[in-house]
């Protein structure tokens, strides 16, 4: 049987300049949660919706925790999207 982790997917939207990876300036827009075994995957949807015209930054970071574990730990696994709203 292989190893199970749970994987948690932070979603932050910026318009600041990111500067370092993970973001702490910027609470959550929403997560998801996903436990997952060795050679699975896991998809999940997301929506972004902007109030206002102008630059953004949606930023999507992985985070993990090992069974047993108490506190998720950043993966170094991140994926940013620049976006301009028109």
């Amino acid at each position: 049987m292989g190893v199970q982790i749970d994987a948690k997917v932070e979603v932050l939207i910026t318009q600041n300049i990111i500067t370092q990876i993970p973001v702490d300036v910027v609470e959550p827009k929403t997560s998801f949660l996903n436990s997952i075994q060795d050679g699975e995957s896991a998809e999940n949807i997301c929506t972004v919706t902007f109030d206002n015209l102008g630059n953004y930054t949606v930023i999507f970071e992985l985070w993990i925790k090992n069974i047993g574990e108490s506190e998720y730990r950043f993966s170094d696994n991140y994926c940013v999207l620049n976006t301009k709203v028109v």
